[in-house]
């Protein structure tokens, strides 16, 4: 992997783990929707609970934006239209399509009035809204549409505390010092707001945006070697503060395994399991995974809940329930996350990198604005 073959900051395994964690995600609520969870042994299924998955997209997303935002290259209203156009337009459509499965029965109704629901979640800030003012808005229509939320206040926030004319000790006391009070601070004081509002996982952002400060330092060497003792210590003090212990999180583990594995195919030597996780997690089935792992995580609930409705108006339950989630909604899974790929997720992709060009070359003059355009012509 070294010699310069990746864009700085891009990780093909990280891409991977996307969709394995999307997997991962949609074959618990396989079993979850099935009813049959509780029958897996207390010490397995907190091991096994898709919350472990999602933590670690959220340390992942943690890492991919703060190396976006090192590149330095766009203004706030870019950075923000683009991740707009990233998440909204899948997340519209399969939002969409789940109300409209609520209305004729397929889907459980899980907040009333549907309407108001369905307009707070189309902000994308359902789940910080608080619970006294909107009962169940993070799950009201789709249950993983929470992580979606806190992935859109944290794009809200992180270029506020990831100034690009600031230096790298400077960017890791203010991610640093903001993560804490979030955690440590605020959490503990809010009231009527569930788990899945910002500053409950705040911790786990700033343990991707910390990884991705250190990895980008040893690939572009961008600090001298004397100032890591007072990085390191500075770290390992917020480490303390505000990270959960290591033996109740094996999002936490899986993300120190992956991210060693990242260094030593970069900075070190590639040999052993970092080179066997390398090669499995290029394989091209598991990248094709990876590319569809956002339409993948939304879509799942909106697939597996027919096929469990029908199931069960022919008297199938239990383990014989779980196991036809898995072979029936599974293609109907594949085929909507490709059609949403395709469809709907690259093309809005595509739209918001012209975005950014376009205002990029009419900064520098090169593409004039439409109205000077019309003037002259």
């Amino acid at each position: 992997m070294r010699g310069g073959r990746e864009p700085t900051g891009y990780v093909t395994e990280f891409a991977a783990l996307r969709g394995i964690l999307a997997i991962w995600v949609f074959a618990f609520h396989a079993v979850t929707i099935a009813g049959v969870w509780d029958r897996v042994p207390w010490k397995v299924g907190t091991l096994l609970h898709a919350g472990q998955a999602v933590d670690v997209f959220i340390i992942l997303s943690g890492f991919v934006i703060t190396n976006l935002l090192m590149q330095g290259r766009e203004s706030y209203g870019v950075f923000i239209t683009r991740r707009f156009l990233r998440l909204w337009p899948v997340f519209i459509v399969c939002i969409t399509a789940a109300v409209a499965m609520q209305a004729i029965g397929l889907v459980p109704v899980n907040g009333e009035p549907m309407l108001v629901h369905f307009l707070v979640h189309a902000t994308m800030l359902h789940s910080a809204v608080p619970q006294w003012l909107l009962p169940n808005s993070s799950v009201s229509i789709l249950i993983p549409a929470w992580s979606i939320s806190l992935e859109w206040q944290f794009y809200l926030l992180v270029p506020i505390v990831l100034m690009p004319s600031l230096s790298l000790a400077a960017r890791l006391v203010l991610v640093s010092a903001s993560a804490f009070i979030l955690a440590r601070v605020l959490a503990p004081r809010l009231t009527g707001f569930d788990l899945f509002f910002l500053p409950f996982k705040a911790h786990l952002f700033w343990i991707g945006i910390i990884s991705a400060l250190a990895y980008r330092t040893l690939l572009d060497r961008l600090g001298r070697p004397s100032n890591w003792p007072a990085l390191l210590a500075l770290g390992a003090f917020f480490a303390v503060a505000i990270l959960e212990p290591p033996s109740r999180s094996a999002a936490l583990l899986i993300w120190v395994l992956m991210f060693a594995v990242a260094l030593q195919l970069r900075v070190g030597e590639p040999r052993g399991l970092a080179t066997a996780a390398s090669a499995i997690l290029n394989a091209p089935a598991i990248q094709w995974l990876g590319a569809i792992s956002y339409p993948l995580f939304l879509c799942h609930e909106v697939c597996i809940w027919p096929v469990t409705t029908m199931l069960r108006a022919l008297g199938v339950s239990g383990i014989p329930l779980a196991v036809g989630n898995f072979v029936l909604a599974a293609p109907l899974v594949l085929l909507s996350s490709v059609l949403l790929h395709h469809w709907i997720e690259r093309p809005a992709i595509r739209f918001g990198k012209q975005l950014s060009v376009n205002r990029e070359r009419s900064r520098m003059g090169l593409l004039k604005p439409a109205a000077e355009l019309e003037s002259r012509s």
